[in-house]
């Protein structure tokens, strides 16, 4: 997705990080596999509007530095730390483009891989990550999960989307996320599908020692809110899930 287009949904993306699955899924999965993040420096690519980046900083970490490729999500995530400040700080850039940072802890990277349409477009992301991380630094990721192939999916509408796959699931092929927001607001993203095993080819030819998926994790306070069964239609077939790369 083009960087005018993410300029012009920014105000609609942010409001989608109050559905239920991005607060009691996403968000969990990331944090789970972060773990403890006192002290810590933390890189977050393709942080939006800041709003993991302020999570990451209220937890702990020393050091919360957030990165996108639009102005105007950054312009927002910029204006929150003015209206709260927490030190965190925001920069614009390509990621795919970005030069060493720091040496980080944590690379954290939501809904970043996804955006990958080739080989050598995955390979540059993950130099970048790999470059922005100290030795022995984990890369924590929560993405469109490759190992689900439906083609066309309303199964995930009571959850606050649609997931379209109008050329089915060969590398570079779009994934259309549709998104219905709790104020009534509608919009459209698109990623892109590449095959598992690619990612950890890519990620073990960059010079990581590992790669692995990780299932998505429902917190407590999702079991808790919500009907008994409200979450088995996603929690079975999985339309996301995290992963994990350490240097």
């Amino acid at each position: 997705m083009a960087k005018t287009e993410y300029d012009q949904i920014a105000g609609e993306y942010k409001e989608s990080k109050l559905l239920g699955f991005r607060q009691h899924i996403e968000a969990h999965t990331l944090f789970e596999l972060m773990g403890n993040l006192n002290g810590k420096k933390v890189l977050d690519l393709a942080c939006g509007e800041g709003i993991y980046t302020r999570k990451i900083k209220r937890a702990g970490a020393d050091k919360a530095v957030g990165v996108d490729l639009s102005t105007e999500m950054i312009r927002l995530a910029e204006g929150e730390e003015k209206r709260n400040p927490l030190g965190c700080t925001y920069y614009v850039s390509d990621v795919a483009r970005l030069g060493p940072l720091d040496e980080f802890d944590i690379v954290v990277g939501s809904y970043l891989l996804n955006y990958s349409t080739t080989k050598e477009e995955l390979a540059d992301f993950a130099r970048a990550i790999y470059n922005n991380l100290k030795p022995g630094g984990h890369f924590i990721g929560f993405n469109n999960n490759p190992a689900d192939f439906t083609h066309s999916d309303s199964r995930y509408r009571s959850y606050g989307f649609t997931k379209h796959c109008p050329n089915g699931h060969k590398d570079g092929d779009p994934i259309v996320y549709t998104f219905y927001n709790e104020d009534g607001s509608v919009f459209q993203l698109e990623n892109y599908f590449l095959k598992p095993e690619l990612h950890k080819d890519v990620f073990e030819a960059c010079g990581f020692s590992s790669f692995h998926w990780k299932k998505a994790l429902l917190s407590r306070d999702g079991k808790t809110s919500f009907p008994e069964t409200y979450w088995d239609e996603f929690l079975t077939y999985q339309p996301v899930c995290g992963l994990v790369a350490i240097k």
